[in-house]
């Protein structure tokens, strides 16, 4: 089942073109893994899927709004605690501990969020994303801060989160991506570049690709 269609889209920032003509389907259950060099146009691509912005061109159709979990937490953590934060979206205690606790937060979840280090603040907002009602959920650099271990706890809920939604990851971190991802969409020079499901025939591709985005830093 389609749960976003995005057709002939285009995007301007302060009359610099961002995204030109992007079209592309998600689907429901699967993790897309949006890549691409610094400067492509992903988390401008973000925001307009999660209707932050609007399009100058196309369309978007989608069920409902896309939850977007932005890089830097500080912007999205308002609560007076941990477990008060997932309030704001879940009101059964219950299920909001049980989030905490999957993500190693249960011991804070008293204390206020801007005293977390980075890498907590992150696994308090997978756990956010975790209780959330939307469909959709887009994740910007996840791992970002994250130890091995914590990595994979977000792996983990990630797969168990595609049970009831549709996750979009904008990453740079190659074994994340291998660990998660479904498919592919690789945004370079304005507009989609290559789109493919990532079975293991196609994990040459995606070695190309990254081999490819180093190309754009250092050239």
């Amino acid at each position: 089942m389609t749960v976003i269609k995005v057709e002939k889209l285009s995007k301007k920032i302060k009359d610099k073109e961002i995204l030109r003509n992007i079209s592309f389907e998600i689907h429901h259950g699967e993790c897309v893994a949006l890549i691409g060099p610094n400067g492509a146009g992903k988390t401008t691509l973000a925001r307009l899927l999660s209707k932050v912005i609007k399009a100058d061109k196309g369309a978007i159709k989608s069920e409902g709004q896309a939850l977007y979990i932005m890089q830097d937490a500080d912007y999205q953590l308002f609560g007076a605690s941990c477990l008060k934060e997932l309030e704001i979206s879940q009101s059964d205690e219950k299920i909001n501990l049980e989030a905490l606790d999957s993500l190693g937060l249960y011991d804070l979840k008293d204390a206020h969020p801007h005293s977390l280090s980075g890498g907590e603040k992150q696994r308090l907002q997978m756990a956010i994303s975790k209780v959330s009602s939307n469909q959709v959920i887009i994740f910007d650099e996840p791992t970002s801060g994250l130890d091995k271990n914590s990595m994979q706890k977000v792996v983990a809920l990630i797969e168990e989160m595609k049970q009831n939604h549709t996750i979009i990851v904008i990453s740079h971190d190659y074994e994340f991506i291998r660990n998660v991802s479904d498919r592919i969409v690789y945004l370079a020079d304005k507009s989609i570049k290559e789109s493919f499901y990532l079975e293991e025939d196609e994990v040459a591709r995606l070695n190309r690709i990254f081999k490819e985005m180093e190309e754009y830093y250092y050239d």
